[in-house]
């Protein structure tokens, strides 16, 4: 092997008995270290939802000019955009949230027997989530509500997406262009993301900005994501408004 390649977002860890230190024949100190690398998916996730945003707003521009017309090829082609992206801009929030609970359930006690109800009733993840959220940061009871309610409604427009039902429903009103339409694009526009995508990155930058973790594992973890989506946060506020 020719070296290893670090990039951003990758942590060098050396696991225990990775590090051996001992004398040769000579009498010389050898050390032979194991190196293992950990990328955190969570900030690309985050930057694939805000990459998302920002295209099915410019769709949604394209598509409000296209509906001032009697171009029907072109009307389609930009609502069915608008509605790939922000649909695209959820999903990816809502992983990013998935991707953060892999990461810091490790480093959370979770009580056996939680552990278990979870696994025997098949508990939903948004609510696993946001238990282990609760169990490892020092959050107000009114906060914890608030962020099981915000995990929740990701969730369920993310299952809206990729578990959608196969029933043949009625059109529903398109929120701003007042005529009927097959309901994922009354329900995937660029504003219904967008406060999806808020939503999820405001409450991200409460939790990871909390003080008085619960250990150190948690502060230096959330530490070092806040440094790796820095310049997406920063993008979203640029181009798309400020987190509120």
């Amino acid at each position: 092997m020719g070296g290893i390649f670090i990039s951003k977002g990758i942590t060098p860890i050396i696991k225990p008995g990775d590090l051996v230190i001992s004398l040769n024949e000579k009498g010389e100190t050898e050390m032979k270290v194991t190196l293992s690398l950990h990328y955190d998916i969570c900030p690309a996730w985050l930057k694939l939802s805000v990459d998302h945003l920002e295209q099915a707003k410019e769709w949604s521009v394209k598509r409000r000019d296209a509906w001032k017309t009697s171009d029907n090829i072109l009307k389609s082609q930009t609502l069915e955009k608008e509605f790939e992206h922000s649909m695209q801009a959820i999903i990816a929030i809502a992983i990013a949230y998935d991707s953060f609970y892999a990461s810091i359930k490790s480093k959370i006690k979770i009580p056996v027997d939680l552990a278990d109800k979870w696994k025997n009733n098949r508990t939903a993840r948004h609510i696993q989530i946001s238990e282990t959220i609760r169990l490892g940061f020092k959050i107000k009871n009114e906060g914890t509500k608030i962020l099981k309610q915000s995990i929740k409604e990701i969730f369920r427009f993310r299952d809206m997406a990729i578990h959608p039902k196969s029933d043949v429903g009625q059109a529903v009103t398109h929120p701003e262009l007042g005529v009927g339409v097959e309901w994922r694009f009354a329900c995937f526009t660029f504003e219904n993301a967008k406060l999806i995508v808020n939503e999820g990155l405001k409450r991200l930058l409460e939790i990871t900005r909390t003080k008085g973790h619960k250990n150190i594992q948690l502060e230096t973890f959330c530490s070092i994501l806040l440094t790796n989506t820095e310049q997406e946060i920063a993008r979203y506020e640029t181009k798309i408004g400020p987190i509120q």
